[in-house]
């Protein structure tokens, strides 16, 4: 699971400094519409805070992957991280 944690977290971080520098470069749809910027922000911040807050339970060497995503625990989990 932490390779889907990292690689989200690299996502959102790449999507900032992109954002970051066609602000810095005033690009004209940023120049004319700064609101996407601040919106895109806000919405990275919360996918952030998403993932740090809803971690997925690690499944136990002893159970299989079937049942491990029948238990309702993990799939709750997994549901509320992904949609």
């Amino acid at each position: 699971m932490q390779i889907v944690y990292g690689a989200l977290l690299a996502g959102l971080v790449l999507l900032g400094v992109a954002l970051a520098v066609l602000r810095l470069l005033h690009w004209p749809a940023f120049a004319s519409a700064p609101t996407v910027g601040v919106i895109m922000a806000i919405l990275a911040v919360a996918l952030i805070a998403a993932t740090l807050l809803r971690k997925i339970p690690a499944r136990p060497p002893d159970q299989t992957p079937s049942e491990y995503w029948a238990s309702s625990e993990s799939r709750r989990a997994a549901l509320a991280l992904w949609r």
